[in-house]
């Protein structure tokens, strides 16, 4: 393992990939493209309780619970940020929430993740860990520390569960997780904002049910 990983809080789980691999396969802002070779995902699993306090609309447990581990992901990433750049190393992260338009962010975090061996891309196009399904959220630093070692990718292990599919309200999700429509799903979104239910781009339900490779 790459010894600055192991300044990292126990409570995240983590990996790394090539940046050449994550714009291969997805996509990276030209802020971001800086020359730095490798992309290391950080995730914090979400507490399971949370997804008891809502059924149909999330609440505002949830939106407060989702906004906190957004905050906890970004000072962990800045606090590595800045013992890699203490060591002499260039260290720049891409937010944990934070879109340039309404279907895109600086990257992929879920692809970075994927590409780094912490899960699969589900149905629903989010990141699936045998670990906690899909209940965490990630953040992505980019680095020239000389990392050695990645983690092989986890091949895709969705089985016969249907669930994020049943569960969604506006039929977003297919079996293909290419073939979601983002631009259903953030319609939705934003008409539980101009609603008054949350103020985030915050729904929860596929997130809710997914049990990872659950038959």
């Amino acid at each position: 393992m790459n010894h600055f990983l192991s300044l990292i809080d126990d409570a995240f789980f983590t990996g790394f990939c090539a940046v050449e691999d994550l714009k291969k396969h997805s996509f990276l802002h030209p802020e971001l493209d800086l020359g730095l070779k490798f992309a290391v995902s950080l995730a914090y699993p979400l507490n399971q309780a949370v997804f008891q306090s809502f059924d149909k609309y999330p609440s505002l447990i949830y939106q407060n619970h989702y906004r906190a581990v957004n905050i906890k992901l970004e000072q962990e990433a800045l606090k590595l940020s800045r013992s890699l750049e203490n060591a002499g190393y260039r260290a720049l992260i891409a937010p944990a929430s934070c879109s340039l338009d309404p279907l895109h962010g600086h990257l992929s975090h879920r692809m970075a993740a994927m590409l780094s061996g912490l899960g699969w891309i589900g149905k629903s196009a989010l990141l699936i860990t045998p670990e906690y399904a899909a209940k965490i959220r990630l953040i992505t630093l980019l680095t020239d520390y000389p990392m050695t070692e990645p983690r092989p990718p986890i091949e895709f292990a969705c089985c016969g569960c249907d669930r994020c599919i049943e569960i969604c309200p506006v039929k977003a999700i297919s079996h293909d997780p290419r073939s979601i429509n983002r631009e259903k799903c953030y319609k939705y979104l934003k008409s539980l904002i101009k609603r008054n239910i949350v103020q985030e781009l915050i729904c929860g339900l596929c997130i809710k049910v997914c049990q990872a490779n659950a038959a």
